[in-house]
């Protein structure tokens, strides 16, 4: 059987390493866990072993020939646990084209929310947006709004009785795309009126796997003052 390495940065800080780490977790794959810090002055030397991009996550598959071989980017890693267990992606072949959409579109898109909302689970500010200077920004919201109210009805709309209330009924890789999301919008007091976007996340926020890596997060002592003071 392969072992598995999964090379992550802070739980508080890093949206792309908590994506590989909730999907690992779902799908309950045996791994190690190697953890750097981004303020860490040999930082790019202890990663590079891990990551030919010198970035996080990164999953090292070793297998039981002695073979190894690693997966970069959280896309990436996702998809693959996605090869190991197809239930994380929708079922139907429709359903499935338009969770890796909007999956791909979290992971190319957004570049505002991630300039003015640094992902920071523990901390909490009311972000104060004006109409004109964060116009983009707005837009970028009312789309994640939009996605969240449109996956939602079409799976209402299936009537399935396994529905979970995630995007597509159960959990797939759409939703780790979109899990940070969640808190981000609570880190920075976003208000959300859309009812299908905040069942969304009450459903995220409720999440036993969600909750253990927020506790996680939260407690973790290691600061990074970049991040930290938002």
């Amino acid at each position: 059987m392969p072992t598995y390495t999964l090379c992550l940065l802070n739980k508080n800080y890093s949206s792309w390493s908590c994506r590989a780490l909730l999907t690992a977790r779902h799908v309950k794959l045996p791994l190690e866990v190697e953890m750097f810090y981004m303020d860490d002055p040999n930082f790019k030397q202890k990663i590079q072993k891990f990551s030919p991009t010198l970035k996080a996550p990164a999953l090292k598959v070793t297998e039981d020939s002695g073979h190894s071989y690693i997966i970069w980017d959280s896309l990436a890693i996702l998809e693959y646990l996605a090869e190991l267990h197809p239930e994380i992606h929708p079922t139907e072949r429709e359903e499935r084209a338009i969770a890796r959409s909007v999956a791909a579109e979290m992971h190319s898109g957004f570049p505002k929310i991630r300039e003015k909302m640094p992902y920071n689970v523990r901390a909490r500010k009311d972000l104060t947006l004006d109409s004109k200077r964060d116009e983009e920004l707005q837009n970028e919201i009312r789309r994640i709004v939009q996605i969240w109210e449109e996956c939602r009805l079409r799976t209402l709309k299936k009537k399935s009785s396994d529905d979970e209330g995630f995007l597509f009924g159960k959990f797939t890789i759409a939703d780790a795309m979109y899990f940070p999301i969640c808190y981000r919008f609570r880190t920075y007091n976003i208000p959300i009126e859309n009812g299908y976007a905040k069942k969304y996340m009450e459903t995220i926020f409720n999440w036993p796997l969600g909750k253990e890596l927020e506790q996680e997060a939260e407690q973790e002592d290691h600061i990074v003052a970049l991040y930290e003071y938002i």
